[in-house]
């Protein structure tokens, strides 16, 4: 199957270096076959995504108040979080129930 891009600027846009430009492309489909998952997937990933949530919150408040008791036992304790998440970023095929350790980013990275 072959797809067809057309971009036509307006004439009233006074772009003259814009040309009418086509671009073509083949659509190979045939690449790898749909998994269909069931609904009791989709509320499992729901409830283990927020089971994540949860402990994502109390680690970061156990990070807070450890800092102030003994900060580097706090750092490394927090790093086994780091650990798991970029572990499961590095997998190439990652299962639905795994693939919500995602959401996670913010808390784990930081706000990019």
């Amino acid at each position: 199957m072959t797809a067809t891009l057309t971009f036509n600027p307006p004439a009233s846009s006074h772009t003259f270096a814009v040309q009418k430009s086509v671009v073509s492309f083949l659509v190979n489909p045939s690449n790898l076959d749909a998994y269909y998952i069931d609904a009791d997937t989709y509320q499992l990933i729901s409830r283990i995504s927020l089971v994540l949530k949860v402990a994502l919150g109390v680690s970061l408040v156990a990070l807070v108040i450890g800092v102030f008791v003994s900060p580097i036992l706090v750092l490394e304790m927090f790093f086994v979080l780091h650990v798991g998440f970029f572990s499961i970023a590095l997998l190439q095929e990652v299962q639905p129930t795994l693939a919500t350790v995602g959401s996670l980013s913010i808390g784990v990275n930081g706000y990019n």
